[in-house]
């Protein structure tokens, strides 16, 4: 499976998903832009998105209110390690109340792996960041016990808000 994000404006992204309703995309945003998410094992109809293979891939993109994505550079020679260190990364995650699905993707043309958390609405993710479980998610993604040594760049996380249409 194959994951690809479009950004743009609300009002473009919404109308290219109306163009292609017969795929699988949901449309987020925040007050910096928005993005528009296509799962597919084929070729994406985006003209330039970001490109990710799906290494972890659990519950559905489109039941989630908020979409936390975080951005974590790694190294090329490191690619194989982090993604040993990820392999239990899910269950930091997934089991946490309010919690609705995971993505763990390989960057297909770029050093930036993306780890999207998905979530029944805001409270359920900031009551999540309040946990250990939370801190066990942070100490393997940012800390020398984690991936810190592999990192390339500073890891960040940006959070999503999903745009519902009256199709929804």
């Amino acid at each position: 499976m194959k994951l690809f994000i479009a950004l743009g404006t609300v009002d473009f992204l919404v109308k290219l998903k109306q163009k292609y309703q017969k795929e699988n995309m949901a449309c987020f945003y925040n007050n910096e832009t928005a993005i528009l998410i296509h799962e597919s094992a084929k070729k994406t109809v985006f003209s330039a998105p970001r490109r990710y293979d799906a290494v972890e891939t659990i519950g559905d993109v489109h039941s989630s209110d908020v979409a936390a994505l975080t951005y974590i550079p790694i190294f090329e020679d490191d690619r194989p390690s982090f993604e040993f260190r990820m392999k239990d990364i899910k269950n930091d995650v997934i089991l946490a109340p309010g919690s609705i699905g995971i993505r763990v993707l390989r960057p297909i043309k770029s050093d930036t792996y993306l780890i999207m958390t998905l979530w029944k609405n805001e409270g359920a993710y900031t009551n999540w960041r309040q946990t250990n479980s939370f801190t066990e998610f942070q100490q393997k993604i940012g800390n020398p016990d984690g991936v810190k040594n592999l990192l390339s760049g500073p890891l960040y996380t940006k959070i999503f808000y999903a745009l519902r249409d009256s199709s929804e």
